[in-house]
């Protein structure tokens, strides 16, 4: 084993964690290729020793024997665990917050003196949307000059990709990979099953955006829990896990690895134990076909349609306009559902891209549709028309009385926003047949992203203000960071 550093006991080389390391099985007559693999790629290489069959486990340190263990033992010598998991109690509910099942109000209204302009530009600044350029730029992600396509987009660079498109310099096929997560701790406070089915479908939904071919995607998942011996954790625990499988069958993308961080709680002044939300991180990694025909999320051409695609299931629980209109209080409620049909429709826009017919393409998150057509405005510097009357037409059922706050605002699995040429609409309708979809607007000449309904226009929010509140954190922290001096500014 190759060391860090000299004079480590043996147990020590045994047991000791390593970040970036993993153990591999290869077949004898496959050892040569595999060599040839790391070494084209300077990832060195250690044999640790075989597979014997004998049921022990024998390690060997300079000649000496240290460690002789039966198989049988290791495995089940040791007394198994039994926790108990225990339903957490139904937070109360003072019938202010919205419902978990929006009825024809919409849950929540719009405040008092507000506008629709007025609440975007609180959802662009709120931390889960607003630009993390701040963070961002204090990495290199373009190491070795293989990133087609970083972490932001548009001819700015200032709107957000759904993944990163990378081209191995070894591959010359054209193929790239991308890599996409998904994360969202409030809908782990609602409800943990709806949370992680969440988190993966964000994942692939992130992927098929930048042009991943859905039915090659593998994810690994990321715990963050409290206290597994509370049984109020161990409940959204089991009940994430079962999401994840849920999820990852339904979706057809293998879990190829994961990790956990549990007990992560503190102690109040009072010294009451609090627990972190219910947080699951799923990242994807995906083949896409060609990297160079890999999307953005950035608006491209003025006249072009925009589809709204997916099974537009709008819910106002534990979403980001939920939690400003009701601070504290957003949270009851379910969170956004699975979605069934988005597994079809992925691998519908999938073929939709690769024929070529997606100038752009992003998914429906924090924020709601709303949210997603700004961030496509801001990448692309061009304006937008969105038809309230299509998204009530989108979400159909007993959801077309919701008003216009609900479906701007509310999230929903599953969705996306592609923009389409207008001379590929015909094309893309019918490589979309059978999946629910609709044109709801277009881009537009102007820098404003406009609202409308049959009577009229409703209302219209000029793309700066819009960029200024989007903007607002990461300007912030750069501005703190200037501040203190360059050491400050390196921290």
């Amino acid at each position: 084993v190759e060391l860090k550093y000299p004079g480590l006991s043996p147990w020590e080389i045994w047991l000791s964690e390593a970040q970036e390391r993993m153990v591999l099985a290869v077949p004898p007559n496959a050892l040569p290729d595999f060599i040839a693999l790391c070494e084209s790629n300077d990832v060195g290489w250690w044999d640790l020793g075989s597979f014997t069959g004998d049921g022990r486990l024998v390690v060997r340190f300079d000649g000496e024997k240290v460690l002789d263990l039966s198989c049988g033992f290791l495995h089940k010598g040791m007394p198994g665990r039994r926790l108990k998991a225990v339903k957490p109690a139904e937070p109360e509910r003072s019938g202010s917050e919205p419902d978990g099942a929006i009825g024809t109000s919409g849950g929540a209204p719009v405040p008092a003196g507000k506008g629709i302009g007025d609440i975007l530009a609180k959802v662009m600044a709120y931390p889960a949307v607003a630009s993390k350029e701040w963070a961002i730029r204090r990495y290199d992600h373009e190491v070795q000059g293989a990133t087609v396509r970083g972490p932001f987009s548009g001819r700015m660079q200032k709107g957000p990709s759904d993944a990163a498109v990378l081209q191995p310099l070894e591959v010359r096929s054209g193929k790239g990979i991308s890599i996409s997560n998904g994360f969202n701790p409030r809908y782990g406070e609602a409800d943990a099953y709806n949370a992680a089915y969440s988190a993966l479908d964000e994942a692939v939904r992130n992927a098929v955006a930048s042009g991943a071919d859905p039915d090659r995607i593998a994810v690994t998942d990321n715990f963050c829990w409290g206290d597994p011996r509370n049984p109020a954790n161990l409940w959204t625990l089991l009940k994430a896990a079962k999401a994840c499988r849920d999820a990852a069958v339904a979706h057809r993308t293998p879990f190829i690895s994961g990790k956990d961080s549990f007990n992560n709680e503190f102690e109040d002044r009072e010294g009451k134990r609090i627990s972190i939300p219910p947080s699951l991180l799923i990242s994807a990694v995906g083949v896409v076909p060609k990297a160079q025909d890999s999307l953005g999320s950035a608006f491209q051409g003025e006249g072009s349609r925009i589809y709204l695609v997916g099974d537009f299931d709008p819910e106002l629980s534990a979403s980001v306009y939920g939690e400003l209109a009701f601070p504290g209080k957003g949270m009851a409620g379910k969170g956004p559902r699975p979605s069934a049909a988005a597994p079809t429709v992925y691998r519908a826009l999938h073929g939709a891209i690769r024929q070529g017919l997606v100038l752009s393409c992003h998914d429906i998150s924090d924020g709601g549709l709303a949210a997603a057509a700004a961030e496509m405005c801001l990448g692309g510097g061009r304006g937008a028309d969105i038809s309230l009357d299509a998204l009530r037409a989108a979400a159909g059922g007993g959801k077309r009385g919701l008003d216009s706050a609900a479906l701007l605002f509310a999230e929903t699995n599953g969705c996306l926003l592609a923009e389409v040429a207008e001379d590929k609409a015909v094309a893309f309708e019918a490589a979309m047949a059978g999946c629910p979809h609709l044109s709801v607007g277009f881009v537009s000449r102007g820098t404003r992203l406009r609202i409308f309904r049959e009577s009229g226009e409703l209302e219209a929010v000029d793309l700066e203000k819009l960029m200024k509140a989007y903007m607002s954190e990461t300007e912030k922290i750069m501005a703190e960071g200037s501040e203190s001096g360059p050491a400050g500014g390196e921290a």
